[in-house]
């Protein structure tokens, strides 16, 4: 089968080529670490203690891992790791976190390039991020006895309703090869049910998203972040977090609307993906506004005059929430993405607001909506109505906040339930 497969794969890329060249001329995509993922990452190790590989498809899931990969090297001291990812974008943020030496491109699916990677590791154990699961890698897992482990488990309802059409396909070939899926509702625990997992092999951990809303940013770092980026202490910040097109050009007139009644307001731009950096750049341009780019060195004077600014680096979006009076978190105004996590700044007490395609985050969205946390809204009008409103009456504004930081402190422990999982694998297969 895993040939058939390997030969299904190239054909598929034979097929997506000139597609896929296209964009890589147009964006810079698919040229670093072509041929690790083509022919497989070696390791060179001399150590003797085990490694467990963790694996995050990009950003997102590189910073859900991390608390994972703390806690567990904690509790395993005498461990070692791996992190592997799929995107430029999250192997540049895995080595700004975890050093280079930790890091690696993810192999494609392809059979040599698994064998290789996990024959060179020679892992102990494999922690996926989410639902990133693929049926050549989890074979050879198997093979050579490595048990693997979902964490942060979840399903949308697109693929929930995809995955019933093929749930014994699916089954055989992916499900029935992980040891473990540790999910983070009830929801996706009987859904994941529903094609056939075992009770046994599944636990409700929650989601460590909350966790890492837990997190403290001290006053020096905000207020480095601040001056650096201009920001006067009279000044009022509106954050437009993980956006997506057309929402850049949404939040852009919302604000010049809003520039009319709040003069002293500033607009931070962070669009989710870095391909989109220069894009967005000329959108703020187009509205007119004279643009800051995070990655650019102003004197303070000229700092100052620049109502938009865009973050056009990887890495800052969590302390740039916690500059912000109010925020709208994005990938919720367009029909295709189903929304960015909302819950890092809901952590913080940010007073919120997104759109109506939140599928992705539906526990999440329940309950901040539930405890009066956050906002929705389904257009640009609604979106101006509901910030100026944040805006204006600022006592409410600040209990809404108040109420998400309350909601999402509620639902910590996701991680503590998820090594506990981890440790209980480990101790089994030895």
């Amino acid at each position: 089968m895993v040939y058939i497969l390997d030969l299904f794969y190239v054909l598929i890329l034979a097929l997506l080529a000139p597609f896929l060249l296209r964009r890589r001329a147009k964006t810079g995509r698919y040229r670093r670490l072509l041929l690790p993922k083509l022919l497989g990452t070696t390791v060179k190790s001399s150590s003797q203690k085990p490694y467990a590989l963790f694996h995050g498809v990009s950003v997102g899931e590189v910073h859900l891992l991390e608390p994972i990969i703390r806690s567990f090297l904690q509790h395993h001291s005498g461990w070692g790791f791996y992190l592997s990812t799929s995107t430029d974008a999250g192997y540049d943020e895995a080595c700004r976190i975890f050093g280079i030496e930790n890091v690696c491109a993810a192999p494609f699916d392809f059979t040599w390039a698994v064998k290789r990677t996990l024959f060179s590791m020679k892992p102990k154990l494999i922690v996926l991020a989410e639902s990133d699961l693929w049926p050549n890698f989890l074979t050879i897992a198997n093979q050579v006895k490595i048990p693997v482990v979902v964490v942060n488990g979840r399903i949308s309802p697109r693929s929930a309703k995809r995955y019933q059409l093929f749930k014994s396909i699916l089954y055989r070939l992916l499900l029935r090869k992980v040891t473990h899926f540790c999910m983070q509702s009830e929801h996706y625990t009987q859904l994941m049910a529903g094609l056939g997992v075992c009770s046994n092999r599944l636990t409700i951990t929650g989601s460590v998203k909350y966790d890492r809303s837990s997190v403290v940013i001290s006053p020096d770092t905000l207020g480095r972040m601040r001056q650096e980026l201009g920001i006067h202490t009279n000044q009022v910040v509106f954050v437009a977090g993980s956006t997506h097109a057309p929402e850049e050009e949404i939040c852009l007139q919302v604000f010049q609307n809003l520039l009319a009644k709040f003069n002293q307001l500033r607009l931070i731009l962070v669009p989710r993906s870095p391909e989109r950096f220069v894009e967005v750049e000329h959108l703020i341009r187009g509205a007119g506004f004279e643009c800051q780019l995070r990655t650019q060195q102003f004197q303070k004077s000229e700092v100052y005059n620049k109502p938009v600014i865009l973050i056009n680096r990887m890495g800052e979006l969590g302390t740039v929430w916690a500059l912000a009076d109010v925020a709208f978190v994005g990938g919720s105004l367009c029909t295709t993405r189903g929304g960015q996590s909302m819950i890092e700044p809901a952590g913080l007490g940010i007073p919120l607001v997104f759109g109506p395609h939140t599928w992705n985050f539906r526990d999440a969205v329940n309950g901040l909506l539930h405890h009066n946390g956050a906002v929705v809204v389904h257009d640009q009008a609604e979106l101006a109505f509901q910030l100026e409103k944040m805006l204006t009456d600022r006592t409410t504004a600040a209990a809404m906040g108040a109420n998400a930081k309350n909601y999402a402190h509620s639902q910590l422990g996701a991680t503590h339930r998820t090594v506990e999982v981890l440790t209980q694998i480990v101790e089994e297969s030895q």
